[in-house]
């Protein structure tokens, strides 16, 4: 069901023309490169949302995760195309896979949580404390996702648990630490993105061990190697911190020689 569901919502099969499966793989199969694969016919046939829909509810009414988590994909395709908000019965459906742990789900359900306006199903379905504000949801299902390795949940929950003030969540630096530092060991993973993510994390977890607080003691010296790691990636800001810790010694050893070195550094990278 779950595969009849694929075909049609990828334009790999028409009522007309029947099947067409030597399309070449390798390409996104979450539904966002459609046009792009119609323009270089890549499609057999253009896709079938209805058909689509059809099959993949077919199979979320049978509980099967996959078809859940795609039926709430599909909604969110052709019911909020055009729209700033994800449908509600897009979050919902992926509440439901989310709940058999299905990690895609998980993360588009954190989101439907963060900035959708989503406050659960109303019904059985949820298997989270209903006392949690929803950015707290949010975090919860961030985390669940970034557990079974999905890179951007590992960021967001990276930001929960460093930046939750701000929402309402209670801030751990130590978690936050821990996550980031599986972040920035993608520094030299393929395309621009990682390298970027990685060095927010560096200078993240610099700032944390620079300040100290919410469950992290301050450690001038940790703060300095994260920084001089985001530094030798050619990041200015970390140059201009550790510049500023040598020249005043507030955490580490002062240090004139190596205050103008930094200070020289970020000059040139301005």
């Amino acid at each position: 069901m779950v595969e009849l569901g694929y075909l049609y919502a990828e334009g790999r099969i028409s009522t007309g023309k029947g099947g067409c499966y030597n399309i070449p793989d390798g390409f996104e199969p979450y539904l966002n490169n459609r046009a792009w694969r119609w323009d270089q016919k890549l499609m057999c046939a253009a896709p079938n949302d209805p058909k689509a829909i059809e099959w993949f509810g077919k199979a979320a009414e049978k509980g099967d995760p996959e078809g859940q988590y795609m039926l709430g994909r599909m909604y969110r395709l052709v019911e909020g195309k055009g729209k700033d908000k994800v449908p509600l019965k897009a979050c919902e459906w992926y509440e439901k896979a989310a709940n058999q742990g299905h990690v895609e789900a998980q993360y588009e359900l954190g989101g439907c949580y963060f900035f959708e306006g989503y406050d659960g199903p109303g019904n059985a379905d949820s298997k989270q404390d209903e006392t949690l504000k929803p950015a707290e949801k949010a975090c919860d299902w961030y985390e669940k996702a970034a557990v079974q390795g999905h890179q951007q949940a590992q960021i967001k929950i990276a930001k929960c648990y460093g930046y939750g003030d701000v929402w309402g969540v209670k801030e751990n630096h130590a978690k936050a630490v821990e996550w980031n530092e599986k972040i920035a060991a993608r520094v030299n993973d393929k395309g621009r993105l990682a390298k970027r993510e990685a060095i927010s994390a560096m200078l993240d977890n610099g700032y944390f061990y620079k300040r100290g607080g919410f469950g992290l003691e301050q450690n001038g010296q940790k703060a300095v190697e994260w920084f001089e790691k985001a530094a030798a990636l050619g990041n200015l800001i970390a140059a201009a911190q550790l510049a500023q810790l040598y020249e005043t010694g507030e955490i580490i050893e002062k240090d004139e020689a190596k205050a103008r070195e930094w200070r020289e550094k970020a000059a040139a990278l301005q």
